[in-house]
């Protein structure tokens, strides 16, 4: 029964990000398009704070929210206050704060000294309710509303092409306006994710655990680290070339860059985001499935990343433009990276659900490390390239420590989590049966 449950899990999960990466990068490219390579680059800077500083403030209660509400069941109330008293107090906080930095000219350095007070302002209102919404989206993953949420996703990101579509293409405004489209996006996300948390539990019904809520200080300001370093990870190149007061144009061709790479790595992520809540809740099995998983999550992000890409490249060049040619160039390159960081999910996942967050932490410095040394060094030497190297060479380290890590924790030889002939068929037999099955749910429905 598990089994089953988990199966149509991941296949809900996979044919949604699949939907919504699709939605979504036909909603970057208008954005694109609409703003300009110019304007792409000042919306990228507007957005780095409230989004980076909207994970700094949730203080790890994103993966406590995923992780703590499969291990401790009667807690699950306690996890949705906690968030809201996150969101609310340090969310606002957070926001404050960011106005208050730029109206000291704390933050004004290199190419963020561009943004006006206008920009700050919608930033600073974004800030609290990401916050929230994120907060909402794990803690109904933890819940194993996992089906759910991708419909809620879907629906958010509709939302955002449509505003895009007529706001930013047809009446041609610029990036605040961008940014009032990503705050509607954030309230429909928070609405959809609670309505599923509020649903499912008994929230008034709960007696608050001075105790629980230590433990999850404890591992949650770990977790915290680890996020930042990931997140940064996504955004450090965006903000190191502002600080570098490189060209708004490099800029945002590095957005959208970072943006498509953000969305591919979704397909495997996939994976990660439906075996946390199922592995929480059933720890008994996790050591026999993990190498499995993970040799199964390589062979499918070898064999789909590089196919979508190649697939992919004529529609992204026909509907980004040729301004954008090298943001694809940087996704190209850094490709190999990302294929290796698909299956490096699961073992970070393995790690968190023992409660060794600590390695996933050790993981990311290393990542994060030489992401912005390499890109300081290749962007001035070889220039926008240099970045797609830069991205690729510290996604790689990163997979690879993550995997020294778990051979440590397991104390077994890497020839564990090697793919194997045996794996390639399992894969190719659950690809086939369910490319059958979809082919006898057409015929039957043409009948």
């Amino acid at each position: 029964m598990r089994s089953e449950i988990l199966r149509k899990d991941l296949l809900a999960t996979f044919l949604g990000q699949l939907l919504r990466m699709g939605v979504v990068t036909l909603n970057a490219a208008l954005l694109a398009r609409g703003l300009g390579v110019d304007e792409r680059g000042t919306y990228a800077l507007a957005i780095w704070f409230p989004w980076t500083f909207s994970v700094v403030v949730a203080l790890g209660q994103l993966q406590i929210n995923v992780t703590f509400a499969g291990l401790y069941r009667d807690h699950r109330a306690q996890l949705f206050w906690q968030s809201v008293a996150i969101a609310s107090l340090l969310g606002g906080l957070g926001a404050l704060l960011y106005g208050l930095a730029f109206s000291l000219d704390a933050m004004l350095f290199g190419r963020f000294s561009e943004l006006t007070s206008g920009q700050i302002l919608l930033g600073a209102v974004l800030l609290p309710l990401l916050t929230w919404a994120y907060l909402m989206r794990e803690l109904a993953r933890g819940l194993q509303r996992i089906r759910p949420v991708v419909c809620v996703e879907i629906a958010a990101v509709l939302v955002q092409l449509l505003l895009t579509v007529i706001v930013i293409w047809h009446l041609r405004r610029g990036a605040g306006a961008a940014l009032a489209i990503l705050i509607v996006f954030a309230v429909v996300s928070l609405l959809g994710y609670t309505s599923l948390v509020w649903s499912r539990l008994d929230l008034w019904a709960f007696s608050w655990s001075g105790a629980f809520l230590r433990r999850c200080l404890k591992y949650g300001l770990v977790y915290l680290a680890s996020s930042v370093s990931l997140v940064l990870n996504d955004t450090g190149v965006i903000v190191l070339l502002g600080f570098m007061s490189a060209p708004r144009s490099d800029i945002g061709i590095c957005a959208v860059a970072c943006s498509l790479l953000i969305h591919i790595e979704l397909v495997p992520q996939t994976v990660a985001n439906v075996l946390l809540p199922h592995f929480s809740n059933d720890r008994e099995h996790i050591a026999e499935r993990t190498p499995v998983i993970f040799r199964q999550s390589l062979i499918c992000s070898a064999l789909s990343i590089p196919l979508l890409a190649c697939a992919g490249l004529p529609v992204l060049l026909l509907i980004f433009g040729r301004q954008y040619v090298m943001s694809i160039v940087l996704v190209l390159i850094a490709l190999p990276g990302v294929i290796l960081a698909g299956a490096g999910r699961i073992l970070e996942i393995y790690l968190n659900v023992l409660e060794r967050p600590q390695y996933g932490l050790w993981a990311g410095c290393i990542r994060l490390g030489l992401l912005l040394s390499l890109t300081v060094i290749a962007y001035r030497i070889i220039g926008l390239p240099g970045v797609g190297l830069a991205v690729m060479t510290s996604r790689t380290a990163w997979s690879v420590a993550l995997v020294l890590f778990f051979l440590r924790m397991r104390g077994t030889e890497v020839r564990e989590l090697m793919p194997s002939r045996s794996d390639l068929k399992l894969v190719h037999g659950a690809i086939a049966g369910y490319l059958l099955r979809l082919k006898r749910s057409t015929q039957w429905r043409t009948c």
